[in-house]
């Protein structure tokens, strides 16, 4: 015997509540996910100003750039699940991705000097990072197992 048709209503009507609550909820996160990573971004890029710059520290002689804080932060974000921790782990990364290509690229190891960090091309590469993080911050953020705000 079929439930009333009311019954089916009430069913349907409350999942599609349900349905648009946890899609507004997931979009607030995204966009919490989004604001971290672009506040990262930007203290990273004000630390960084050729008068204020902050030397990184060395192992040896390897310089330890922020992009590897960047990895380590997600790799605790995954393990301890947090939005927080992941925007802002993936803004240290995504903020030194664009010298991966340009210091290769334009320059040998002993020509590289701090206007490549800000040069129009890096630039234009960041923003293009961060324009897709924007387009795909929902996608990123389901990326991480039972998401919590911490």
């Amino acid at each position: 015997m079929n439930p009333p048709p009311q019954v089916i209503y009430n069913r349907r009507a409350m999942h599609t509540i349900q349905s648009i609550y946890l899609y507004i909820h997931n979009l607030q996160d995204a966009n919490y996910f989004f604001a971290v990573f672009l506040l990262t971004i930007i203290i990273i890029r004000l630390s960084l100003l050729p008068k204020k710059r902050i030397v990184s520290p060395k192992l040896g002689d390897m310089h330890v750039h922020h992009y590897i804080y960047g990895i380590l932060i997600i790799i605790i974000a995954f393990l301890f699940p947090s939005i927080t921790l992941y925007a802002a782990g993936l803004g240290f990364f995504v903020d030194e991705l664009p010298l991966f290509g340009i210091e290769q690229w334009l320059f040998s190891h002993e020509d590289w000097h701090w206007g490549v960090y800000h040069s129009p091309k890096s630039m234009m590469i960041l923003l293009f990072s961060i324009f897709l993080v924007y387009l795909f911050r929902y996608n990123l953020l389901m990326l991480l197992p039972h998401t919590v705000l911490l």
